[in-house]
């Protein structure tokens, strides 16, 4: 299945420039100080179909605020989809975003994530509008393409390693293909437009 582009954008003010068109759009909130964040929320209706990222340090992001604050500001989006750090997993089921569509994050900047781990990750994940997205370094992409095949639609892996690998993994997911609109927020982001253009030649 063909997966959708999602640009990221990190919001660096409160109004941001966009892509044009109906793309998705991931909204990377912790670019923009925290005093701010509620300004933007109220407001963020006005792009679209989106996704709110708030993404914290410790996970290769800028947000060094408290969880109860982040889950604050996240429980007030209009985005239908809020992007949370695993780790949060438990605090989430008691939040008021318990109701939200929610993409689980975990990375790992240093190597992989054991199969094993990943699928033990998944089964916690009982809601079926949640995806789990596991960011890493991989050192050998064929002993997870089984497990994305037959997690396809729950389970998106992003190889921070490959551009080839990241467009692979998102086609076998069939969710999203992280892209970058005029900076790059991730390593090996593709541009947006580029992704749209091999998408278009795949799935032709």
């Amino acid at each position: 299945m063909r997966p959708e582009v999602v640009v990221s954008i990190p919001v660096r003010s409160l109004n941001p420039e966009m892509p044009q068109g109906s793309w998705i759009k991931e909204l990377r909130l912790d670019y923009l100080p925290v005093k701010d964040m509620d300004s933007f929320v109220v407001n963020e209706n006005r792009h679209g179909r989106c996704i709110l990222t708030i993404r914290d340090k410790e996970e290769g992001g800028n947000y060094t605020g408290g969880a109860d604050q982040k889950f604050s500001i996240l429980s007030r989006s209009t985005c239908p989809v809020v992007d949370i750090e695993y780790r949060h997993l438990e605090k989430f089921l008691d939040s008021p975003i318990a109701g939200k569509n929610v993409i689980f994050s975990v990375h790992n900047f240093k190597g992989e994530i054991e199969p094993n781990l990943i699928e033990r990750m998944l089964s916690n994940i009982t809601s079926v509008d949640c995806i789990l997205k596991v960011a890493m370094k991989i050192r050998n992409a064929g002993k997870y393409l089984e497990l994305a095949s037959e997690h396809a639609g729950k389970l998106l892996i992003v190889d921070m390693n490959s551009l080839t690998n990241r467009i692979l993994f998102a086609m076998l997911s069939g969710t999203y293909l992280y892209s970058s609109f005029r900076e790059s927020v991730a390593p090996n982001q593709p541009n947006y437009r580029l992704s749209d253009l091999i998408l278009d030649t795949v799935f032709r």
